[in-house]
């Protein structure tokens, strides 16, 4: 049966695991003008939406997995963007991905 709601879309969400966030953040086109068609393809790949590419690929979510990754100046990029860090937190100091927020030390994805 086709999945509810048209557009191709599992009416679930679907989790990724850390090495598909990885994989997922290794194909990120460097070039931002490819990248809003690339994230559709690469979400077709894994079942997601292309948001939740882009959130991977724009340090939103899986910081910690994909940090090894990071240019020196995603770094310093994502560690003055005070409003990201705080945005996604959750109860107990911890964001959806469980990433703690801004902190790029120690824990869980």
């Amino acid at each position: 049966a086709a999945p509810k709601g048209g557009g191709g879309q599992l009416p679930f969400k679907v989790l990724l695991t850390q090495v598909q966030a990885l994989e997922i953040y290794r194909q990120r086109p460097l070039d931002a003008v490819a990248g809003a068609n690339r994230s559709t393809e690469v979400a077709d790949q894994y079942g997601v939406s292309p948001k939740t590419i882009r959130d991977v690929w724009n340090r939103k979510t899986w910081v910690r997995v994909t940090r090894p990754e990071w240019a020196p100046g995603e770094v310093a990029a994502y560690l003055q963007d005070s409003t990201r860090r705080s945005k996604h937190m959750i109860p107990g100091g911890r964001s959806p991905d469980g990433s703690g927020g801004g902190s790029l030390e120690g824990g869980s994805p």
